[in-house]
């Protein structure tokens, strides 16, 4: 089946240059993300074809930020999704949503350590990608994670931004 779909992408793409075959390409491209060469050919398509974010600029942004985080480019990322917050606020679709995914397509488990902000906001701090992300869940429900807590979390992305989600089974103290 993967083989099969491989095939039909390598034919779509010889129709680029067609705006609903670009905007489809964008969606696999973007749901494939955490493969380098689908994000090389997401953001080679997103800079050529001016028509994918004026047909669909809340998807565009979305996947670019997507893209930008794997990258790396915390800060693009961060405006992708204030692009997304400030033109659609009240239309943010929630239905999307994507795990951080290895190279091999697994949902994968980062090691992290709780961080506190001033204003008593815990975080989930990733020392592999040099970040921090806040919970999914209610800070409330977060009562018993200490300050530099190890932990595993899994990351996910929503139209609003990168959450953590703790793996329950693998909670440690410090």
């Amino acid at each position: 089946e993967i083989f099969k779909a491989q095939i039909l992408i390598k034919k779509l793409e010889e129709y680029k240059h067609l705006n609903v075959v670009a905007l489809n390409l964008f969606k696999v491209y973007g749901k494939g993300a955490y493969l380098a060469d689908n994000r090389k050919k997401l953001l080679s398509l997103g800079n050529n074809m001016d028509s994918i974010e004026e047909k669909d600029p809340y998807l565009f942004h979305y996947y670019y930020y997507i893209c930008n985080a794997y990258n790396r480019f915390w800060g693009e990322a961060r405006k992708n999704v204030r692009f997304i917050q400030s033109n659609f606020r009240y239309r943010i679709n929630m239905s999307l949503e994507e795990s951080w995914r290895n190279e091999f397509g697994e949902i994968e488990e980062f090691d992290a350590i709780i961080n506190i902000t001033r204003s008593g906001v815990k975080l989930a701090q990733i020392p592999s990608l040099r970040e921090k992300f806040p919970f999914r869940l209610r800070q409330s429900k977060l009562k018993s994670l200490k300050r530099s807590q190890s932990l595993k979390v899994n990351l996910r992305f929503f139209p609003y931004g990168i959450k953590a989600e703790i793996v329950e089974e693998e909670l440690s103290e410090p």
